[in-house]
């Protein structure tokens, strides 16, 4: 998969803005013009209650776009209902960034879980990606935040394309076209029929269409 032109196109104004001593401008992540996944469901819940956890250096506030909400932000740009009945349940079960010997360490995990109208589970579909890049100097402020911004771009085109794979496979039965462009069903032709006194009202003839 080639890398996203917004990927490069944010890691270079980082990079220009720190090398000419301004404070770097980071562009905002979006997802919105992404292939939307509609599930055959009649509403999403999207569970980000994830906390950081263990005794290993946390720096997710540290980054331009904090993982958890860009997470969350991808699966509502992504994620589309299409049916009255059933529930969708996406849960951000890893949204982690460590700091670990001089390196950025990243781990991005979604589960996703359909259930019918009767509240029985219909299956699960899980994806996860690990990232890392080599901490430049992780006791400069905008180091760090073009470090942690360039990693978390990185980690989260590979989820896109992990999460669509893990989802596809899972619920083959259970996704709706999103195709806007199907075509309209052919008109139904019709020929008039001379009448008669006292013959029925005329009725339409149908007529196939041509060859």
């Amino acid at each position: 998969m080639t890398i996203d032109r917004r990927f490069l196109l944010a890691g270079l104004l980082a990079l220009a803005s720190c090398g000419s001593g301004e404070k770097p401008v980071f562009e905002p992540l979006d997802y919105d013009y992404l292939t939307k996944i509609k599930l055959d469901a009649g509403q999403l819940d999207i569970d980000d209650g994830w906390v950081p956890r263990g005794s290993a250096r946390h720096v997710e506030y540290l980054a331009p776009s904090r993982p958890l909400k860009t997470l969350r932000k991808m699966a509502e740009q992504r994620l589309l209902t299409g049916s009255m009945t059933g529930r969708a349940v996406l849960t951000i079960t890893d949204a982690s960034l460590i700091l670990n010997r001089g390196r950025f360490e990243g781990s991005f995990a979604l589960r996703l879980e359909l259930f019918g109208a009767d509240g029985n589970s219909r299956g699960t579909a899980d994806a996860r990606v690990r990232g890392a890049r080599v901490a430049k100097d992780d006791e400069d402020e905008d180091a760090t935040r073009i470090d942690l911004d360039a990693l978390v771009r990185k980690m989260m085109e590979d989820l896109n394309v992990e999460f669509q794979f893990q989802v596809q496979r899972a619920f083959k039965d259970a996704l709706q076209s999103t195709d806007t462009t199907a075509p309209a069903p052919e008109a139904v032709e019709t020929q008039e029929l001379p009448t008669t006194p006292g013959s029925p009202a005329q009725q339409p003839k149908l007529v196939p269409p041509p060859p």
